[in-house]
């Protein structure tokens, strides 16, 4: 039986299996999905899976050389096949990659060819830990700015607004709070104490 998907979800379930040390799928074992896909017709499904390569060799410490040849194909290889979101999530992963080589400079300049790619879709596809390298005052590649502060500011305070409705589900409620309350600091982590006063 052939199994041939259209989009890369499967391989990004499999690999976040892999990495919460899940048991494997019967059939659907990672590291044969993945070189099954390298070897099959889909440019968009070999750059996805030469993306997450890259992702899990980086998760292991593997060489850096290897890491960068997996996301310089994957980048070859969403760009002959097209697909915009893949291809910014490429760039986005190098972003990763030269922040671990301590290249601040040309990580933000990729993460910024990710956010351009991605805000004419959703702004919220673009991942939050990633987001301080975006400098608002820097030109994207038309010259314009990448967002003012003040149209960020009033971008994400919508954004809270939404979030913060209140519900019956306390914890569900408070989650939301959480959330939406670190997307607006542009925190990459954040708590709740919570005390119980005794009338």
């Amino acid at each position: 039986l052939l199994r041939q998907y259209t989009w890369p979800w499967v391989l990004e379930m499999l690999y976040a299996f892999d990495r919460l040390e899940y048991e494997a799928i019967p059939g659907f074992e990672l590291h044969k999905e993945v070189e099954r896909i390298l070897k099959g017709p889909s440019a968009h499904l070999r750059g996805a899976a030469l993306r997450l390569r890259a992702e899990e060799r980086a998760r292991t410490n593997e060489d850096p050389d290897l890491i960068w040849a997996d996301l310089l194909a994957s980048e070859e290889e969403q760009k002959k096949s097209g697909h915009s979101i893949e291809l910014a999530k490429t760039w986005l992963e190098m972003a990763r990659h030269r922040l671990r080589l301590n290249e601040a400079e040309a990580a933000s300049d990729l993460a910024l060819k990710g956010w351009e790619q991605l805000s004419g879709f959703n702004e919220k596809l673009f991942p939050e830990d990633l987001k301080y390298l975006l400098d608002p005052k820097k030109p994207g590649r038309d010259g314009s700015p990448v967002l003012s502060h003040q149209e960020d500011l009033i971008d994400r305070f919508f954004d809270i607004m939404e979030e913060i409705v209140p519900g019956t589900d306390l914890d569900h409620f408070l989650h939301r709070v959480l959330t939406a309350t670190g997307r607006f600091f542009n925190a990459e982590r954040g708590g709740v104490f919570w005390f119980h006063v005794n009338e």
